[in-house]
């Protein structure tokens, strides 16, 4: 049976190890994409007959149809075989990632590659895999999509073996073995465990509401200031504007503000 068959089969079978967030920067914000860990493996006892490992990261995808996850896109995986010492990447058919240009795939392939380095399979030899068509484009996607599969320590080529490395445009990604992968410094440390991402979160949010009840404070301070008093502060440089914060109605995640006396 194929591996990319078992792989299918596999993906059925695998339950969910680890829970992970992947954050990037959009202006001043952040944009957080959850991420998933699954595993699975059989032995030569079970209805697949062979001794098989199946690992794969992936993230959610904002038009999976049914569901967080998208079938295919948004993740990367690896499936092992202990008997032929052979692994291969998938998804079965190619890594597409949505969206573009947000570091989401070399994020993932990271943790796939990391997770497999420490599996003692570093002389596994590894099946070729199907680079996509829809990276390559232009000549510009093209060239970003093979730079991120050499990144890793993966060979390209042509289907004819025509061309190799950064000009490939159609055809494979592959390397002599598992040894010869690795995880660049830049790709490294990427996702943040969600124990991790909860606890930042949790001391932003908390540092957060309390500098907007500052903020309400001097908004009601100023507010209740005359004209000159507001022109005063204005000519000896006060830095902010003069809002209404504290008129709006509370969140429920505010605190309630100390009463004071308004002029």
């Amino acid at each position: 049976m194929s591996l990319k068959r078992i792989s299918n089969e596999l993906e059925r079978l695998c339950t969910v190890k680890d829970l992970f967030v992947y954050e990037v920067p959009v202006g001043h914000l952040r944009e957080v994409y959850p991420v998933i860990t699954e595993y699975t493996r059989t032995s030569t006892e079970s209805r697949h007959m062979g001794d098989y490992e199946f690992y794969r990261a992936r993230a959610v995808h904002p038009e999976a149809n049914g569901s967080s996850f998208h079938i295919w896109h948004n993740q990367v995986s690896v499936v092992i075989c202990h008997q032929s010492k052979c692994v291969k990447f998938g998804p079965t058919g190619q890594l597409l990632m949505h969206k573009q240009g947000i570091g989401l795939g070399p994020a993932l392939m990271a943790n796939v590659i990391e997770w497999l380095t420490k599996q003692d399979v570093a002389a596994y030899t590894i099946n070729p895999g199907s680079l996509s068509e829809v990276d390559a484009r232009t000549d510009t996607a093209r060239e970003q999509r093979n730079r991120f599969y050499i990144a890793f320590g993966f060979a390209l080529s042509n289907y004819d073996q025509s061309r190799t490395g950064i000009d490939v445009i159609g055809g494979t990604f592959t390397a002599e073995c598992v040894g010869d992968l690795f995880v660049p410094e830049r790709y490294q440390n990427r996702l943040k465990t969600w124990f991790g991402f909860e606890s930042e979160l949790r001391h932003e949010r908390e540092y957060g509401v309390n500098c907007l009840a500052e903020l309400k404070l001097l908004d009601r301070w100023t507010r209740s200031a005359s004209c000159l008093g507001r022109w005063i502060l204005k000519q000896l440089g006060w830095p902010a504007l003069f809002q209404t914060r504290h008129m709006h109605k509370l969140k429920r995640w505010e605190p309630q503000p100390p009463k004071t006396r308004d002029k």
